[in-house]
């Protein structure tokens, strides 16, 4: 039996090329671009011509895209990662030098994680908005109750108690600076 190449149905237009690597997270549409369907609505990130510049766009759309948002231009600037980065590098500073214990560096640690989770560790700070703070309040609510967040309520002594109610305010307190410096207001 003789070579063979695949045959083009008639009619049908060029055929679908293979996935760059096995963990290419698009599939080659029939309008010849790389797509994805997310929350059951289809994605376009690109043409099959350029499957490195949709996976480019893929990695910057992702967060929004699979927390059901609508995704924002990439602004530049720092993420949220590199806040959260930076935020904790300083409270190891503070853990190393005696003035802050680990317990709470662990805690700080913690929401941060959540923070991370809620806005999307790529995600633009100078792209945060109101309701992005709302969704974190909601969650953080969620994981620790209404009376940790509010700073009622809690069993432990006083002054663990203040620092508790603080943890989730300096970690919003920081975000919001860093968003306002990045924004220049």
């Amino acid at each position: 039996m003789g070579k063979s190449t695949p045959r083009r149905r008639a009619g049908k237009g060029p055929s679908k090329p293979a996935k760059p690597d096995r963990d290419f997270p698009m599939f080659p549409h029939a309008t010849r671009r790389w797509a994805k369907k997310i929350l059951g609505k289809l994605h376009y990130f690109g043409p099959w011509s350029d499957p490195q510049g949709a996976l480019e766009r893929w990695l910057n759309v992702k967060d929004d895209l699979l927390a059901g948002r609508e995704p924002r231009a990439y602004r530049g600037g720092p993420t949220v990662a590199d806040l959260c980065n930076r935020f904790l590098s300083d409270k190891q500073a503070l853990v190393q030098s005696g003035e802050l214990a680990e317990r709470t560096f662990q805690r700080y640690h913690a929401h941060c994680a959540v923070v991370v989770g809620t806005f999307g560790r790529n995600r633009s700070v100078s792209d945060l908005r109101p309701e992005d703070f709302q969704q974190l309040r909601t969650r953080l609510t969620a994981r620790l109750g209404p009376a940790a967040v509010a700073g009622n309520g809690r069993s432990d002594p006083p002054e663990a108690s203040a620092v508790i109610q603080a943890e989730p305010a300096a970690i919003l307190g920081a975000i919001t600076r860093i968003r306002l410096a990045v924004r220049g207001g």
